[in-house]
C-alpha cells in the first residue's frame, strides 16, 4: 500500500474524484486511534498503532510545513476558499497542528491531553 493510500479525504466515503483531503480529521482519528492503542491488548496495539503510524507519516509527507518563521506545521485542513483564479486554497487549522503533536506524543510514549 502506497504512503498516499493513507492520507485522510474530506469525507471518508468521498467518490475517487476529485480528490480532496483533510488533514485535520486525518489527524484527529490519528490520535484517537492511539488512544484506542492504549486500551486494547497486544496484538490489537499494534494494528491501531501501525496505522496511526502510517496516517501521520503520510500527511507529514505530504502537508507539513517545518518553516519555523510560519506559525502553522499541518497544512491541508479542509477550510479552504477559492481564489480568484478559481483554485483552492489550503489554510492551516490549528486543532491540526495540536493532534498532530498529540499523537506523535502518543507515539514516543509521552502524553499531552489537555482537553
Amino acid at each position: 500500500m502506497s504512503v498516499t493510500s493513507w492520507l485522510p479525504l474530506v469525507d471518508y466515503r468521498a467518490p475517487a474524484e476529485p480528490v480532496k483531503y483533510d488533514t485535520t480529521a486525518g489527524m484527529i482519528t490519528a490520535a484517537g486511534i492511539l488512544e484506542i492503542a492504549s486500551l486494547v491488548g497486544e496484538y490489537e496495539k499494534r494494528l491501531y498503532t501501525q496505522a496511526a503510524f502510517h496516517i501521520l507519516k503520510a500527511c507529514e509527507q505530504k502537508f507539513c510545513n517545518w518553516n519555523p518563521d510560519e506559525d502553522s506545521i499541518m497544512n491541508g485542513g479542509t477550510f479552504f476558499y477559492h481564489d480568484p483564479d478559481g483554485s483552492e486554497t489550503h489554510v492551516p487549522i490549528i486543532y491540526g497542528d495540536y493532534y498532530f503533536i498529540e499523537a506523535v506524543l502518543r507515539l514516543k510514549g509521552k502524553s499531552l491531553f489537555i482537553w
